[in-house]
């Protein structure tokens, strides 16, 4: 599973600690600070499934995909296609989706166990249906680092 928010990440730290069923979890966090901050807390609650990194939410983890799910939690401008490719066939993302937050919703995009073979997408992206589960309010999600100066080993600003 890959989150995104510190809301999530504390809401599935319950979840493993409790013995819920999430085998794995990718978190990606932009700002160093938070995500020092998050694997500290990790560590303290010996979580020691949860992977993290240092990144851009924008760009997903290619590395560690397929995933089963993802859940967002800032919105999207656009549903994000290039997410729902990091799916496995049969996978759910759910995410934010909307300009600022006047007309976001929570959506669960489902990806088909067969991709778009006919017409103009055939073959360059991902077939999926999706469903609105309700209005919502969340931050955007920001493309690419902050410029956050020089940081320590510890995510201390120099």
């Amino acid at each position: 599973m890959l989150f995104r928010s510190r809301l999530i990440r504390a809401r599935s730290g319950v979840l493993l600690s409790a013995g819920g069923y999430v085998y794995n979890l990718r978190m990606i966090e932009r700002h160093r600070p938070l995500l020092k901050e998050a694997e500290s807390r990790l560590r303290q609650l010996k979580l020691n499934n949860v992977v993290t990194r240092h990144g851009d939410g924008h760009q997903g983890w290619r590395e560690s995909a397929p995933f089963d799910r993802i859940i967002v939690t800032a919105a999207f401008a656009e549903v994000p296609e290039n997410l729902i490719a990091h799916l496995k066939p049969g996978g759910i993302l759910v995410t934010p989706v909307g300009y600022e937050s006047i007309s976001q919703l929570l959506l669960r995009i489902i990806r088909h166990r067969e991709d778009a073979t006919s017409g103009p997408d055939a073959g360059h992206r991902p077939a999926y249906s999706t469903e609105t589960l309700l209005p919502v309010v969340f931050v955007p999600m920001v493309s690419g680092l902050p410029n956050e100066g020089r940081y320590d080993a510890e995510g201390i600003r120099k």
